[in-house]
């Protein structure tokens, strides 16, 4: 019996070994198609696609005739589960893009760049789904890989105009310093390829590469560097490894950080005095309670600085979270600065792939 029970402890020890260190395999990546901005003088303007089925109304200001391209519509790109859809509108002003890419509900969908891009799908073994979004204009080349998770709901995985600015400092004025090219999936991570020097137009010749490799623990991408040195042709690792959502500090809160962080901004805009901005981030019936921007930054005519100081997440609904925090507020008081200390509950509701507030309660400690 001893040795029966010796053998099912060891068969259970080399069991949970084998399991804990599996680790995701994502395929190779399949073209899906296309979309993107035509020129007006030469298309007739409007979103044109490629390999979709596309609903919608064609867009026909310069070209009463036009049949291949869109002014507003849904397109799908595949079928079933995984079919990926783009929401255009080309009329409304007030979206930040005239293209957001997603699920069927444009509530969870993300705002890319409408000038062109290129789609391609990995797929999982775990029910995760990853789409490459490449686009390339004039002298910029860069990539945006959403996902979709086992839940159904899309996020942002990674942005190269992101990286370029956390990495290059660059401050998303001008053209980009780096391009972003080659794509590679090597089992569970994503790698780019890049060039940092603009003149470089040999494609093979890289300056380094950007390792996404997946963290099962956070359900995340972790991003490392890798510049390759052209002196002595080996690659010099920078060092420290962190998730691509580069405001994680703990990635086992990672399931909070994406609303949560809209939340955090918000009261960064307040205390940078981008009025505009904060009010960018109240849902369109939240900016109703306020009426115009003026009128809403009137209220913070004497803050200094408004910091979230602890945030937790109380309940999730689907599109809907509800946090309750805590926040750190300084003011002038007369000639004096007062020290203020609050906490409430918020509600933020994602609309168009972007969290926005929608109620907010607080109370003075």
């Amino acid at each position: 019996m001893k040795k029966i029970l010796g053998i099912l402890s060891a068969l259970l020890m080399t069991t949970v070994f084998q399991t804990s260190c599996y680790a995701i395999q994502f395929s190779q990546p399949q073209d899906v198609g296309e979309f993107g901005l035509l020129q007006s003088g030469v298309f007739g303007g409007g979103i044109g696609f490629t390999n979709a089925e596309v609903k919608g109304s064609f867009f026909t200001k310069y070209n009463k005739n036009n049949n291949h391209s869109y002014g507003k519509g849904v397109a799908r790109f595949g079928s079933g589960e995984d079919a990926l859809y783009v929401h255009c509108d080309v009329y409304d002003t007030s979206l930040t893009s005239s293209t957001y890419v997603g699920s069927k509900d444009s509530r969870n969908s993300f705002a890319v760049n409408h000038v062109g891009q290129k789609i391609s799908k990995i797929a999982s073994d775990e029910g995760i789904t990853i789409y490459p979004l490449f686009m390339e204009y004039g002298p910029e080349s860069e990539w945006t890989i959403i996902g979709r998770q086992k839940d159904g709901k899309f996020v942002k995985y990674i942005d190269t105009r992101e990286i370029t600015k956390r990495y290059f400092g660059w401050n998303l004025k001008g053209a980009s310093p780096v391009e972003y090219r080659k794509m590679e999936v090597r089992g569970d991570t994503i790698i780019l390829y890049y060039l940092q020097h603009m003149q470089n137009r040999d494609w093979n010749k890289f300056d380094g590469e950007f390792r996404f490799k997946w963290d099962d623990k956070a359900q995340w991408f972790g991003v490392e560097q890798v510049s390759y040195s052209s002196s002595s042709g080996a690659a010099n690792l920078k060092a420290q490894q962190r998730t691509a959502n580069f405001e994680i500090t703990d990635t086992a809160q990672f399931q909070v950080v994406e609303a949560s962080l809209a939340f955090k901004n918000f009261h960064k805009a307040i205390t940078e005095k981008r009025y505009k901005d904060a009010f960018h981030f109240l849902s369109p019936s939240f900016r109703k309670y306020f009426g115009t921007v003026e009128k809403f930054a009137s209220g913070y005519e004497t803050t200094i600085s408004s910091e979230v100081t602890d945030i937790q997440l109380v309940s999730k609904v689907s599109l809907i979270e509800t946090y309750s925090y805590k926040l750190k507020a300084v003011d002038y008081d007369g000639n004096e600065q007062k020290t203020q200390y609050f906490s409430g509950k918020v509600k933020l509701v994602r609309q168009h792939g972007e969290w926005k507030i929608d109620t907010n309660e607080a109370k003075r400690l």
